[in-house]
């Protein structure tokens, strides 16, 4: 999946794309979260962010958020929160009102 990882404290931005594992969650190679840090914030005593650089909410190219949790390999599982239909055809997860 596509996604969009921001910093607001340093107004930069990042699009990336997900390495998938059938049956498991999306991530983010070693690789790809140390040049995440580097676009997003850099600075190595910058407190703006975790260890991705993100600082503000992560979404896939149709705006839906995003989750992830860095590994301590260096990496970083990413998923989404998919809304959850209920028995009238409402999503759950909605908060669009």
């Amino acid at each position: 999946m596509k996604i969009t990882l921001r910093n607001n404290f340093h107004g930069t931005k990042i699009q990336m794309v997900t390495h998938q594992r059938p049956g498991k969650l999306d991530y983010l190679s070693k690789r790809q979260v140390r040049q995440a840090w580097r676009a997003l914030c850099g600075f190595p005593y910058c407190e703006c962010s975790d260890g991705l650089g993100v600082c503000g909410q992560c979404k896939t190219t149709n705006g839906v958020r995003v989750y992830y949790s860095l590994l301590k390999n260096g990496s970083a599982d990413v998923w989404i929160d998919e809304p959850v239909q209920t028995k009238k055809g409402k999503k759950k997860n909605d908060d669009s009102r």
